[in-house]
């Protein structure tokens, strides 16, 4: 007995779209390395992160070993989406003043403002 399926001209738009863009996301411009690595399962003892990933990686402090490949993988091609999710889940407002502290401690660290305001009051004394 075979099942009668009714789809919209709108749906089936949506699904060859759908098709369409999951196989640019694929296959898009990826190196060699990322094609044989997706060839092949996804092994610990086989994982060889990139830069990013190691980096990803450090986001989790003493459980990085503990996270999957994949999980990494996927923060490093799909940043976007995580951080649409942050704000999904805590607001845009919390996380606008998390990224503000972040951002003004990492001016504070490239520039030591404290020398450089001291170095101008010793070139320029106060009369």
């Amino acid at each position: 007995m075979s099942k009668v399926i009714r789809l919209t001209e709108n749906d089936i738009e949506n699904l060859v779209k759908k098709i369409i863009t999951e196989g640019k996301k694929i296959n898009e411009d990826l190196p060699q390395r990322e094609l044989d690595r997706k060839a092949t399962s996804y092994r610990r003892r086989e994982f060889e992160p990139y830069k990013r990933e190691k980096n990803i990686q450090k986001l989790f402090g003493k459980y990085a070993e503990d996270v999957p490949p994949q999980v990494i993988q996927y923060l490093r091609k799909i940043p976007a989406s995580i951080v649409k999710r942050l704000v999904d889940i805590y607001g845009y407002d919390r996380i606008e003043g998390y990224l503000q502290k972040a951002v003004a401690n990492r001016v504070q660290e490239n520039y030591n403002f404290d020398e450089i305001i001291s170095e101008k009051n010793k070139s320029n004394p106060k009369l």
